[in-house]
């Protein structure tokens, strides 16, 4: 990974020690390699620092820790520490397919007014064996599953973006 990424995944964390490891494997594990990590401990009172540290120590992600500020705040410390020409924003408690970057990265290099983003649907009954790692309201059902799309953003502002044009990061 080198010093400029083509996309920064920002990981705001808050008291999810339990869960950051899945959450950053989801992460090793994309098709697509060429990113940044970094995570913004929000003052976690957890173990999240020591779970981390070793990927703090080999330079495997950037982290970051602030006092207590909750997730926007977070965000937005990541967006400024990013170095990537895209954000992707992964929550600290969920996890990613394998290839979520690699078509994103191409959807947007494709369209160049875009913006990617998804929903989660959570289907089957609930169930006490789940194996997935995510929290409420999901960690009891049997499977999850998500759907991605990428939409077309206008620069007149008549389509979904109605702000300014997007300039360089989404």
């Amino acid at each position: 990974m080198g010093s400029s990424p083509v996309v920064s995944v920002v990981i705001p964390a808050y008291n999810h020690a339990e869960y950051i490891l899945a959450c950053l494997d989801s992460v090793f594990k994309q098709s697509y390699r060429d990113f940044e990590i970094l995570l913004i401990d929000d003052g976690s009172p957890d173990q999240t620092a020591d779970m981390v540290r070793p990927f703090v120590s080999d330079g495997t992600i950037r982290y970051f820790r602030q006092e207590n500020s909750g997730q926007a705040q977070a965000r937005n410390r990541g967006l400024q520490e990013a170095r990537g020409k895209y954000i992707a924003y992964l929550d600290d408690d969920d996890l990613w397919p394998s290839d979520k970057l690699e078509w994103q990265v191409a959807a947007l290099e494709a369209n160049s007014w875009c913006a990617v983003g998804g929903t989660v649907e959570v289907l089957g009954e609930p169930s006490q064996d789940s194996d997935v790692p995510c929290s409420a309201p999901f960690a009891h059902h049997s499977s999850v599953r998500l759907q991605w799309q990428s939409l077309p953003i206008s620069r007149s502002g008549a389509g979904p973006h109605r702000g300014p044009p997007i300039s360089g990061r989404v």
